[in-house]
């Protein structure tokens, strides 16, 4: 599986994003599985995918994940859904808007929405 390093930075309402993480999801016409990448405090993020630097390269669909920490008093509540930082249509496959073609070499992707 050829791989290739993807970074960049997450903002929302021109704030950068302190937590969550940015998903990679292949296309039809692009080999591999997904690609994770934690976002940072300040807002960066890397793409692994098993484990490994780097995202298949070709197109992908972009989704981003930020959720509200919960309090320990959600925590023990095993029912609780967070809500979520970003609107649920940038955390949904089928609905997100996000598009990145993953080349060969180092990528640079800043999602800014």
């Amino acid at each position: 599986l050829a791989l290739s390093p993807v970074e960049g930075k997450v903002t929302y309402r021109g704030n950068p994003l302190d937590h969550g993480h940015v998903v990679f999801t292949p296309q039809q016409e692009t080999a591999g599985p997904q690609a994770v990448g934690r976002i940072e405090p300040d807002g960066s993020f890397r793409m692994k995918t098993r484990g490994k630097d780097g995202a298949a390269i070709g197109q992908h669909i972009v989704t981003v994940h930020c959720r509200r920490v919960p309090t320990p008093e959600q925590q023990r509540d095993i029912y609780f859904t967070p809500e979520s930082l970003v609107p649920d249509r940038y955390s949904k496959e089928s609905e997100s808007p996000l598009r990145f073609e993953v080349k060969e070499g180092n990528n640079k992707y800043a999602i800014d929405f």
